[in-house]
């Protein structure tokens, strides 16, 4: 039967207006990174899912099996992160082909467990099915002091936008695995980060609750499937513009002559590549100098201001005296039939 194209962010909408469900333990419901409960008078829990499949999220044919255990998990403990939250329970469901062997399954668990092991998670549950693709999903449950969780939807105008890593390298790193092969000889030096950070991207759980013991930071979400895309959500629920700085964008000391062996503009890959599971946050207005005296204090990590936010809505990118809308400009999961344009991730 011939159907409309669908979009994610329509299907999202759809479930949001018709399934939500009233309860007082409910702080955020759908359209966070994570949902928000509150189940006694101390605590916040924040609660994640995802589910991953094999050939949309990540490709079993070049991805090692211990490295894709950690990432399967990593991209929940982001989640976690941008509430300012930490890490504390997983449930674990997987849908595994016949056609996999004992051997790459336990490397697999391996890195699953490793990742467990590096945030003092424990796993207490899920479920194992056949299935005709490998297939994950993941429930991560965090908590937080109550009344602390940081949301998208706080931000105002006139407040700076930070990031807390570089961006562009995980989407360089994928498109070196996928053209392994066809782009000729290149240094394993030079693509290592970035096949580092794409295979094994390392969730900033310390980053994040750091911003939150700050007390500075207004609004945070993560960034899986691009900067144009997570920065939309976090303006359009807080009812703000946002503008970034092209200059400003933090990248790899080599991202500009992978991006030239790949034949990428390396602005496009910073601002709609995704998978990069760093965190976009907005800082409160002229606390900019304070909050990063407090992270130097703490010997944080370092973060990167790139814009600032404004009364209005939209996501504007100020690049080679042009400012143009990004907002939406990376990835989403659509139906093959859809004309939107997006840059895949894993």
């Amino acid at each position: 039967m011939k159907s409309s194209p669908w979009k994610e962010r329509d299907v999202i909408t759809r479930f949001s207006s018709s399934c939500q469900r009233h309860s007082q333990q409910i702080v955020r419901g759908i359209g966070d990174d994570c949902a928000v409960l509150a189940p006694d008078g101390q605590h916040d829990w924040v609660v994640t899912t995802d589910m991953l499949v094999d050939t949309v999220h990540f490709d079993t044919s070049w991805h090692p099996a211990y490295r894709l255990g950690r990432k399967c998990l990593a991209v929940n403990l982001s989640d976690i992160a941008a509430m300012g939250a930490t890490p504390r329970f997983i449930l674990l469901s997987i849908a595994i082909p016949g056609s996999f062997s004992n051997e790459w399954l336990e490397q697999w668990t391996s890195g699953f467990a490793s990742l467990l092991d590096e945030f003092s998670c424990s796993l207490i549950g899920g479920d194992t099915v056949r299935g005709d693709q490998f297939t994950v999903n993941i429930t991560a449950i965090g908590t937080t002091r109550k009344g602390r969780a940081i949301l998208r939807s706080t931000a105002a105008a006139g407040e700076s936008i930070f990031v807390s890593g570089q961006l562009g390298s995980a989407a360089a790193g994928l498109i070196l695995c996928r053209q392994a092969g066809r782009l000729g000889p290149l240094d394993e030096t030079l693509c290592r980060p970035f096949l580092d950070r794409h295979l094994d991207p390392a969730p900033d759980v310390a980053c994040a609750l750091l911003l939150a013991e700050s007390g500075l930071i207004t609004a945070m979400q993560d960034l899986s499937d691009g900067l144009a895309t997570d920065l939309a959500h976090l303006a359009g629920q807080s009812m703000v513009g946002a503008r970034v700085d092209a200059s400003l964008l933090p990248e790899h000391e080599n991202l500009a002559r992978i991006c030239a062996a790949i034949g990428h503009d390396p602005v496009q890959l910073q601002v709609a590549g995704g998978d990069d599971y760093h965190l976009v946050f907005t800082v409160q207005a002229g606390k900019d100098e304070e909050l990063l005296r407090f992270l130097n204090s703490r010997k944080g990590p370092p973060i990167y201001r790139i814009g600032e936010t404004f009364a209005g809505s939209g996501v504007r990118l100020q690049h080679d005296d042009r400012e143009v809308d990004i907002s939406f400009g990376g990835f989403q999961h659509r139906s093959p039939t859809a004309d939107e344009p997006s840059v895949e991730a894993e």
